[in-house]
């Protein structure tokens, strides 16, 4: 009897200790891919390892800058929407069994976003990432948003990234990318900012990362193309037949011959930071290239590295007798970059030297952002915000605490040649590059329907009393990265636009990189192209009592450049005289005549200072949009459409600002068109200006100016 009643509780109690094994294994595998146990792993690492950081990163620091706070709300059936969708992958056997990556399409929610002081606006949100640090946790997932709002203190794209600091290494990405900011057309921003998330209402440390749009590219202060992997095309300005075309050309030659259609420099840095991390960054979904067309090089974009590289191996690095030896170790065999790396080393004497001094000159670089203070303050605010992060931040930490030796090689660079240029005329399209130039004095260079490109080059001599021309269609003329140019005397004329081998560029005259002084110089009669002149990323270029005459489009297009006008003319220009973007310009006692469309266009977050300016007959005077300002005085004006136009074309930018001392130009309301919002300041305060709602509506050939069709 006894015997079966223990029996009876002993099957019980088994049963009970089942339930109680089978719950606690399933809570542990939840806390286990919750990630909570990797975290309290983490931080008991740092906290043995990294004691005394790790007691100062634990408390809450009363000085840390203040960062902006937003809250990320939805109705409900969107949150349910958004969280079933992570929840219906999160228990699948897929992840909870076998840890794949996210396989499904994530769906787009409409969600209300807004500052703690702000009127919340409409966005589109999805959840965002394949791996699971991106959506594992019960809340704090990543999100993609897609808007056409300007946010206070993050940067503006139509679409970017709201991660938590640890599923890109914490400050790592942003530290690459920040180094590399002054070599590189394109680097992704990074922005902490404080999110109250769907679900939760406490604030938590998140990273507005920029997407790849055309807005980054912008921000970059580049010319809009392709951004594109190995295996996905991100953005593209193009057709869908034109972007294959272009992307399966440079996707081969990564593949096959990476150093026709990228730098030494750029592939250098890119197999030392390979060798400084690990394969994540680099498989061909996550790593990503600008195609810049104005050289028609690609430049890697970096984002998802993270430092695995152990002491011992960077300290072989550091040894330039052991330098080589060790990247070889490092590198994986039978990548792309691993044998350009294994040719260079066989084919190239000087390599083995330049790389090293081109490690050397990475890692200083690293150093000396990461310890700028307000890189100070933006790594800080991530490891107070987790601690742990001490532990997984050892072997970058390491690199950016090492001394580094000089490089103490001289590595000889030869002197280029001399290329004496007087009287040729262009049979095939031709390249000058590396090279001094000597211009014999009245030189004629007939382009004869042909491209001249001029690269990398020194010019020894001014260009006087020279001849630039085409005999035939589509001659013209691009000069990138060449110093300074000086003109006197001379003419440009009859060209057409610069065709390159996959991308054509609008001007017939383009100056990339470059500065330019021209004295007493006509540039005149473009064939077609929607710029005469193009002058784009130029730190000066000047023209002085220059003509410019009967443009088919544009007279000057300046993207991105410091340029200046004095006692210069332009005559019947089809389009506008001077069109700034990103622009600083000076236009000092100059003359408008005939102009089709703006005289003068200050956009995109342009600064013009105008003096003593005459315009007769033109259409649009004085135009100021998107963030752009202008300072005006003495200026003239008899025939024209409108004298001053302020407006805004693109959400991207702020209100424009005008700062206007002739009040001529504002005497009757007919004579100007002014967005309400635009900042407008006069010398004369008691003038009540008549302000409309929509200026975009009436220009560009619908009611003023010419259409852009």
């Amino acid at each position: 009897m006894f015997t079966n009643i223990n029996s009876v509780h002993n099957r019980n109690y088994f049963g009970i200790y089942f339930l109680l094994f089978i719950f606690s294994f399933s809570l542990g595998i939840l806390f286990n891919k919750y990630g909570y146990l990797i975290n309290f792993k983490h931080n008991i690492e740092s906290a043995i390892d990294h004691s005394s950081e790790y007691a100062k990163f634990s408390f809450k620091d009363s000085k840390k800058p203040l960062l902006t706070s937003f809250k990320l709300k939805g109705k409900f059936k969107n949150t349910l929407g958004l969280s079933r969708e992570r929840s219906n992958y999160f228990y699948s056997v897929d992840y909870l069994l076998f840890g794949r990556q996210w396989k499904e399409q994530h769906e787009w929610y409409k969600f209300r976003f807004k500052t703690d002081n702000s009127k919340s606006k409409s966005v589109k949100v999805k959840l965002f990432g394949l791996n699971s640090d991106h959506w594992a946790h019960p809340y704090l997932w990543s999100f993609r948003i897609s808007t056409k709002q300007i946010w206070p203190n993050l940067s503006v794209n139509s679409k970017f990234n709201l991660i938590r600091p640890k599923s890109r290494l914490y400050y790592t990405d942003a530290l690459v990318n920040r180094t590399l900011s002054s070599s590189y057309p394109v680097t992704i921003p990074y922005k902490l900012l404080l999110l109250e998330v769907p679900g939760n209402d406490r604030k938590h440390l998140y990273m507005q990362e920029g997407f790849f749009t055309k807005e980054l590219i912008e921000q970059n202060r580049q010319r809009e193309s392709i951004i594109f992997s190995l295996d996905d095309v991100n953005h593209t300005p193009f057709n869908q037949e034109q972007t294959e075309n272009i992307v399966d050309y440079y996707r081969k030659q990564i593949l096959t011959d990476p150093s026709s259609i990228m730098e030494k420099e750029i592939l250098n840095q890119l197999i030392i930071l390979r060798a400084l991390t690990n394969y994540h960054a680099f498989s061909s979904d996550n790593l990503h290239y600008y195609l810049n067309p104005l050289n028609e090089k690609l430049y890697p974009i970096y984002r998802e590295l993270r430092f695995e590289i152990d002491p011992i191996n960077f300290n072989r690095l550091t040894n330039d007798e052991l330098f080589i030896q060790a990247i070889d170790e490092i590198l994986p065999s039978n990548t792309w970059y691993s044998n350009y790396f294994k040719l260079k080393v066989e084919s190239d004497v000087k390599y083995k030297k330049e790389l090293y001094r081109d490690f050397v000159n990475l890692v200083k670089k690293l150093q000396s952002t990461y310890y700028e203070d307000e890189f100070q303050d933006f790594a800080d605010r991530i490891k107070y915000d987790d601690p742990g992060s001490l532990k997984l931040l050892e072997e970058l930490e390491y690199i950016l605490k090492s001394h580094i030796p000089n490089e103490n090689h001289k590595i000889q660079i030869e002197k280029p040649q001399i290329t004496n240029i007087d009287n040729i005329i262009l049979d095939k399209d031709s390249t000058i590059t590396k090279k001094q130039i000597m211009f014999t004095h009245s030189p004629n260079i007939n382009l004869n329907g042909y491209q001249l490109k001029i690269e990398d080059c020194q010019f020894l001599n001014d260009f006087t009393n020279g001849v630039i021309h085409s005999t035939s269609p589509e001659g013209s003329l691009l000069i990138s990265n060449c110093g300074l140019l000086k003109m006197k005397n001379s003419i440009v004329t009859n060209l057409s636009p610069y065709k390159g081998a996959f991308i054509d560029l609008p001007s017939c005259f383009t100056l990339y990189r470059s500065n330019l002084k021209a004295i007493n110089c006509v540039f005149e009669k473009n064939i077609l192209g929607d710029d005469l002149v193009n002058v784009f990323g130029c730190s000066k270029v000047e023209f002085i009592k220059c003509e410019f005459n009967s443009s088919h489009a544009d007279a000057l297009d300046s993207d991105f450049s410091n340029v200046m006008f004095n006692y210069c003319s332009f005559n019947s220009i089809g389009n506008d005289a001077i069109d700034g973007s990103g622009t600083n310009a000076k236009v000092f006692n100059c003359n408008f005549k005939n102009i089709e469309d703006k005289a003068i266009s200050a956009g995109e977050n342009s600064v013009f200072d105008l003096d003593s300016n005459g315009f007769i007959s033109c259409a649009l005077a004085l135009v100021v949009k998107d963030g752009s300002s202008i300072q005006e005085n003495n200026t003239s004006v008899r025939s024209c459409e409108l004298s001053v136009v302020a407006f805004n074309k693109k959400w991207q930018y702020s209100t424009p600002t005008a700062t206007i001392k002739s009040l001529n130009l504002l005497l009757n309301h007919s004579d100007y068109l002014i967005q309400k919002g635009a900042q407008i300041n006069l010398s004369d305060t008691s003038i009540s200006l008549n302000l409309v709602n929509d200026v975009e509506s009436l220009l560009y050939g619908n009611v003023y100016g010419k259409s852009s069709k």
